[in-house]
């Protein structure tokens, strides 16, 4: 505690160093927003794109035309280069930098301050508004950005040297994830394609060879129905999970939050029981969602099936097949025209795959 005093003065916002400091946006500046455009005065194509708080930060579906832009900007409030534009309707608090193209916007859903840059420049100001918490007087959470929640709202000013550096050290930081989500997209399609062709025996891994022969997929497993569980067998602290539809999740399994049971019904069947790997399928809902059990103690309920797989092939390569836009897509074909998205046995068990001639292809395919 000592320490922490010798380095930080108590604020409103907690303990902060001493040459900082804590202001309301209104002691920085005042908020402000551009003229009202009435709808009369849009268009679907133009001169000016017309940006609204559904395609703020997007691409503007809405123009007025440069006579009225022209007028407005001379007249009223208009943002200069680099002040930062934030939502003040829908999600609350969203920030853009404004780049000084030519651009119009939303009247009091699409607002910014008007900042004093020799208290706080614009770009620590961007960083800000991606930590504040936007309050109304009260306490309470807001529903929309009035003008006086941004005025009241706090900030943590440090002095302006040290504004510049943690905002480049945040922009810089900010690039480097830029730049792994397009590596990590960029490999994401690679595997994508390389999936393709190994699944399709285009692409034959070193050492493998005979021609792939065509089957249904009940030629290679047989499609096993879950347990009507009732509510009332369901206990907060059982010791089994019971797993449903929602609990099949695009490859994943979601057991965290399963209904459980205490114990296992008379008239379980054997294969109701589950067992790590068993490869299920979503059957009603979110149809031909496939993932492999990856929990203990787990119990299939009904409109989950489980693919009983045979000999003749690799669970896991069937459960890559299975994963593929191809299947997805065609369940969700069958499964239309009802009340509720809904696909059966035949559904499933019918549908074509390629699968190598040994079990040694199929499980050297799985493996890449």
């Amino acid at each position: 505690m000592k320490t922490t005093a010798k380095y930080s003065k108590m604020t409103e916002l907690g303990p902060i160093p001493k040459d900082w400091d804590v202001k309301r946006l209104g002691d920085v500046g005042e908020p402000l927003m551009c003229k009202r455009v009435l709808k009369s005065q849009t268009s679907d194509s133009g001169d000016v794109p017309f940006y609204k708080i559904g395609t703020f930060g997007g691409e503007a579906d809405s123009f007025i035309s440069q006579e009225l832009f022209d007028s407005f900007r001379r007249q009223y409030s208009y943002p200069k280069k680099g002040d930062v534009l934030i939502s003040a309707a829908g999600t609350i608090g969203r920030s853009v930098v404004f780049d000084g193209k030519d651009a119009y916007f939303q009247d009091s859903n699409i607002v910014w301050i008007g900042n004093d840059e020799t208290i706080v420049s614009n770009e620590y100001l961007r960083w800000c508004y991606g930590t504040v918490k936007w309050h109304t007087e009260d306490g309470g959470t807001v529903s929309r950005l009035y003008n006086n929640n941004l005025r009241e709202t706090l900030i943590l000013v440090p002095p302006l040297p040290e504004q510049r550096k943690i905002a480049a050290a945040l922009s810089d930081v900010d690039e480097m994830i830029a730049a792994l989500e397009k590596l990590i997209e960029k490999k994401r399609k690679i595997k994508t394609g390389a999936m393709q062709r190994l699944l399709t025996g285009k692409t034959r891994l070193p050492g493998f060879k005979g021609a792939w022969v065509e089957k249904r997929l009940g030629d290679c497993a047989t499609l096993q129905s879950g347990y009507a569980f009732k509510s009332s067998m369901y206990q907060a602290m059982g010791r089994y999970s019971v797993v449903t539809i929602a609990n099949v999740q695009d490859g994943r399994f979601v057991i965290e939050d399963a209904n459980k049971i205490m114990s296992l019904p008379d008239d379980l069947q054997p294969h109701q029981l589950l067992e790590l790997d068993d490869l299920l399928i979503s059957m009603t809902g979110n149809v031909g969602r496939v993932c492999l059990v990856n929990k203990y103690n787990c119990v299939l309920n009904q409109r989950v099936g489980k693919l009983e797989v045979r000999s003749l092939i690799d669970r896991t390569f069937l459960y890559c097949i299975l994963r593929g836009e191809r299947f997805l897509r065609e369940m969700i074909d069958k499964s239309q025209g009802g009340a509720q998205p809904n696909i059966g046995k035949k559904d499933i068990e019918w549908f074509e795959i390629f699968v190598p001639p040994t079990l040694a292809e199929q499980k050297a395919i799985a493996k890449v």
